[in-house]
């Protein structure tokens, strides 16, 4: 197990940027002391944004007096730049809400991505240890995503005579007729491309259960509209 500490939002950058260099360190030697000095890591992160550098420096002098490694991690939230819009548009689906009014949840810039090794050489030029241990971490996590999960979602309750395939693609044309009205042209090419996401083996379940569940939001949204209800929506439980 490795413990990640530090970041922009930690307990010990919080601590660091207050001032409290004494509790940092001690916090960082429990932890130390709790999962071995080999398995903690300060995590550092430059994204362009205001304070990084300090926070950076402050977290190195902490972790050199507790005798902890560093790591640069950069808060990755998609991997190439020219996601970052998706990832706003995903941000604001989880919020059930606009792009424009999920802002206060966005990412400030597009500097979220994945950056190549020289990028990385050049922006922690100062810690090139961190660079050096983010790979050594990566070596050290063998988990396949694909292989390794050990459990498969159970098969949803499904109509009579449907499969999970086209239990999929019906409740896609239906949400395309309850969002845009009719489902011709640019929505009935969009309904007929979603159900390719649950070709794949084991897929079709997960997302005939996540659409089902969508369906009844929406459902639910619709009469409160009718009714003349309202209700700020909340974020999902995930």
């Amino acid at each position: 197990m490795i413990l990640l500490a530090g970041g922009r939002e930690g307990d010990l950058a919080r601590l660091a940027l207050a001032g409290r260099r004494r509790q940092a360190e001690t916090l960082l030697r429990e932890y130390a002391g709790w999962f071995g000095a080999g398995s903690v890591y300060v995590a550092l992160q430059q994204n362009f944004l205001q304070g990084d550098m300090m926070r950076n420096r402050k977290l190195a002098g902490i972790a050199g007096e507790a005798g902890v490694a560093l790591v640069a991690t950069n808060d990755v939230h998609y991997h190439v730049r020219a996601r970052s819009r998706l990832q706003n548009a995903l941000v604001a689906a989880h919020f059930n809400t606009t792009v424009d009014q999920a802002l206060p949840h966005l990412r400030p810039n597009e500097q979220f991505y994945l950056k190549p090794a020289g990028e990385m050489a050049r922006l922690f030029a100062e810690f090139p240890q961190a660079v050096a241990n983010t790979v050594r971490i990566a070596e050290r996590c063998t988990f396949d995503l694909s292989t390794d999960l050990g459990y498969t979602l159970p098969d949803p309750a499904l109509p009579a005579g449907e499969s999970p395939e086209s239990f999929l693609k019906r409740l896609c044309y239906e949400a395309a007729a309850r969002i845009y009205g009719a489902v011709d042209g640019a929505p009935r090419a969009r309904a007929a491309g979603a159900p390719r996401f649950g070709r794949d083996p084991g897929h079709a379940p997960r997302h005939c259960a996540g659409a089902a569940g969508a369906a009844v939001r929406a459902g639910a949204r619709g009469d409160r509209r009718r009714s003349g209800g309202h209700r700020a929506p909340s974020p999902p439980t995930t």
